[in-house]
């Protein structure tokens, strides 16, 4: 059976890419209809990616599933440089929804507000303390893994998820209006938490910047020194907290099934799974063209190489107006 099988599949390919006596040297992915039904996929795909952050938005999912897929993609990041995960904790995600609602609300987007409110207040809005601390922002928010990268090719977010103080991180999104248009806002915030005086430790260096400046937050009576600091991230430090063990990591979290948060990321992840489609399309679609070039080129059809260009083309075009009308470009700060 398994013979049968596979024998089936080469006839299959060989019919479909090869050019050769059975196919009339005519690939069938190339003909008429394989071209047609080639153009309806990527044309499906656009269509299904729209759709799919559609229902993201209308059932308001990113909410309730974003978040902690983008904690699991930062402690895939953290993995990848040996670092400790982050613990996701409910009151940071608590403090991380009150600023992301704050900013929806009011329409702007930074770290600090209109009202010189800093994201320390957010903090103890839910009590909460801490001997360091971050904040990543992000807007036009559409897909999980485009926000990640957005975030990890920045020098400053990149230092604030492989940060080694951080133990605890909290995610949080929003709808609003931000330069006259609907989107998505989101609030991303670490922490290691305050510990006790008394505990005498070795205190970690602090590399990012060459002057330590102390600022005041919207807390009251909160002395807050900065770690490092520009328009796109910040991350700072309680000046009059314990200094901290740095074994000391928080519990490691439970991971999720690496098949649900893989179907769970695709998901979420609209623009990145439709990348991936039209990749494999362009792929089949070169694959054909090259055969069909350099097998038996004495017997060229160039009608046939005029539909595999043009179908590379649609693909280009889709991709554009994919990513300029539909997926628009993640802001961070």
């Amino acid at each position: 059976m398994l013979c049968g099988i596979m024998k089936y599949m080469r006839q299959t390919l060989k019919k479909y890419f090869i050019p050769h006596r059975g196919n009339d040297y005519k690939p069938h992915v190339l003909r008429e209809f394989g071209a047609l039904m080639l153009a309806s996929a990527i044309l499906s795909i656009l269509l299904i990616s729209y759709i799919q952050l559609s229902i993201l938005i209308e059932v308001d999912l990113f909410a309730s599933v974003v978040p902690s897929i983008l904690v699991e993609l930062a402690n895939g990041d953290r993995q990848s440089t040996a670092l400790h995960p982050l613990v996701p904790n409910a009151a940071l995600q608590a403090a991380a929804q009150e600023k992301a609602n704050d900013m929806a609300i009011k329409g702007y987007f930074a770290h600090t507000s209109p009202e010189g409110i800093t994201p320390w207040y957010w903090f103890e809005r839910v009590g909460y303390t801490f001997s360091y601390a971050g904040e990543n922002l992000a807007v036009n928010f559409s897909d999980s893994k485009d926000v990640d990268s957005a975030w990890m090719n920045s020098p400053g977010h990149r230092a604030n998820i492989l940060n080694k103080n951080f133990t605890e991180i909290g995610i949080a999104t929003a709808r609003g209006m931000y330069q006259g248009r609907e989107t998505t806002f989101v609030v991303q915030v670490f922490r290691r938490p305050a510990r006790s005086v008394g505990t005498v430790v070795p205190k970690i260096a602090l590399k990012q910047i060459p002057e330590k400046q102390t600022m005041i937050s919207a807390v009251k009576g909160l002395s807050i020194e900065k770690v490092a600091e520009e328009d796109m991230f910040i991350s700072v430090k309680d000046a009059d907290a314990a200094p901290l063990n740095e074994l000391e990591v928080a519990k490691i979290p439970q991971k999720e099934s690496s098949r649900l948060l893989f179907v769970k990321t695709l998901f979420a992840s609209p623009k990145t799974t439709s990348a991936y489609a039209y990749l494999a399309l362009a792929f089949f679609v070169l694959l054909s063209l090259v055969l069909t070039i350099c097998i038996e080129i004495k017997r060229q059809h160039p009608k046939h190489i005029v539909y595999g260009i043009l179908l590379l083309v649609l693909i280009l075009c889709v991709l554009y107006i994919q990513n300029t009308y539909i997926f628009p470009v993640v802001i961070i700060k």
